[in-house]
């Protein structure tokens, strides 16, 4: 599972921890105090099973986010850039957009890609491999226009 924002890795990370910890000290418990009534059987049951669900709840909303993404109807379709000197086009199965090149906030040209920022925390990836040839990234990149590429 990759997990981009980094406090999001920390609550899966607590709640793993947290689950484990409720799991090993129910086990630790049972083994230590021999329960032999079965109300004190059951109180420490329910302490396993919310473990297991701790643990559980970050791999459940990332395959709930992997199914609803393969619902799309664009999933898994070619999508179509188109660069000229106003600004980009992105043309997929669903839907067609343009956007101005004075409509980015920040454009960095590297050697492997182009990335375009829309909004401070949105990017457009457009990698070298997208074009037929680096004859045509190079062209695309001149089309960009100079004062619009952000300083590396």
């Amino acid at each position: 599972m990759q997990v981009r924002h980094s406090w999001l890795k920390w609550i899966y990370f607590f709640l793993t921890v947290l689950g484990a910890f409720l799991i090993v000290s129910s086990v630790w418990y049972d083994l230590t105090h021999h329960l032999t009534r079965p109300a004190d059987w059951r109180s420490e049951r329910l302490n396993e099973v919310n473990g297991v669900f701790l643990i559980g709840i970050p791999w459940l909303i990332y395959w709930r986010h992997l199914k609803n993404g393969r619902r799309l109807p664009s999933y898994n379709q070619p999508i179509v850039w188109k660069i000229s000197e106003e600004g980009f086009e992105i043309d997929d199965a669903t839907s067609k957009t343009f956007i101005a090149w004075n409509g980015l906030i920040k454009i960095i040209v590297r050697q492997d890609g182009i990335l375009l920022y829309p909004q401070k925390a949105m990017l457009y990836w457009v990698p070298l491999t997208a074009f037929a040839s680096p004859a045509e990234f190079d062209a695309a990149t001149r089309l960009i226009p100079a004062n619009r590429i952000a300083k590396k």
